[in-house]
């Protein structure tokens, strides 16, 4: 079974957009032993609590508490044979929301629910640790902050811990550096939501490297230092300073609950901190924030 959601569903703090928005879970890799679900259609879900609430170098709230569900299933219409250079199609589905203690700018009625997206996309799993993806995301505010606006997405994913076994580095648990880009493009209205502003779009790059902290088979437990860079595209802010958006570096923890029965699925807690270097640009509409903000995260997955 080639399945696999983590390749556009890591948060991304919206994080993609999609890579930022539920941040560095992995609950793809099933052991093969223990695995349940051996099924075509998986599910996943899970929820974090966060300090503030960022995306592309923007920071919406960072006051009370900030809760972030989301949920995603992924069903596999295809799968390769050895040898074949397409391993398997799956077409993915996602919803994230931000809902927070504060009103966070609303304007109606529900004053708490700031922000709900939607994912649809379709995933190519290649031979060679390649990953391929495209979709659409619109982005909703049910508290009124702006107007609902949809992007089309491109990302790609490539699995290198081959090529570090290949060149003899052995260090325990590093699963390499997990090189991923995404493309964002507008095709109705703005994330921004500045009237009269033209359609843009945003690159995000990162890695997501970890590494083995506790390979206890009670309590085992990885480390993970994600990086991601974003940009804006041509004039994405509004405004004709610089396009770089944001730079984030990420220090956590996942722990697997594996006291529970795996016919429950697989289950994690996670915890960490992102620190996040803020663009000229988008500090500009971050009411005084400096360009340097902490954000903790604590939370929990399950996927089936």
């Amino acid at each position: 079974m080639y399945f696999s959601c983590k390749s556009i569903f890591r948060a991304i703090g919206l994080g993609v957009m999609i890579t930022g928005l539920i941040g560095d879970i992995d609950l793809n890799a099933q052991d093969t032993e223990a695995a349940i679900n051996t099924g075509r259609l998986h599910v996943m879900a899970g929820a974090n609590t966060v300090s503030a609430y960022h995306l592309r170098g923007l920071i919406f709230e960072d006051d009370g508490v900030i809760l972030q569900p989301w949920a995603v299933a992924s069903f596999n219409v295809y799968q390769g044979s050895e040898g074949d250079r397409v391993k398997g199609v799956n077409i993915n589905l996602m919803g994230w929301g931000s809902i927070h203690e504060k009103r966070t700018t609303a304007k109606n009625s529900p004053e708490k629910f700031y922000e709900n997206d939607y994912f649809a996309g379709v995933q190519f799993v290649l031979d060679g640790g390649w990953m391929l993806e495209g979709g659409v995301h619109t982005i909703c505010w049910p508290s009124g902050t702006r107007d609902a606006a949809t992007e089309l997405y491109g990302k790609f994913n490539y699995d290198d811990s081959g090529l570090w076994e290949a060149w003899g580095v052995e260090i325990e648990g590093f699963n390499g550096l997990q090189p991923w880009g995404m493309l964002s493009i507008e095709v109705d209205n703005t994330f921004m939501g500045i009237p009269g502003k033209r359609k843009s779009g945003f690159v995000d790059l990162g890695i997501t490297p970890g590494f083995t902290l506790s390979d206890s088979k009670s309590m085992p437990m990885r480390l993970n230092l994600p990086v991601t860079i974003g940009f804006g595209l041509r004039d994405y802010y509004g405004t004709n300073d610089s396009s770089f958006g944001f730079a984030k570096l990420g220090v956590s923890t996942d722990m697997p609950l594996t006291m529970l029965p795996k016919s429950y699925g697989n289950w994690q807690v996670n915890a960490g901190v992102d620190f996040v270097l803020i663009g000229d640009s988008p500090r500009s509409y971050n009411d005084g924030h400096d360009s340097f903000k902490p954000i903790g995260v604590i939370g929990f997955a399950m996927s089936y």
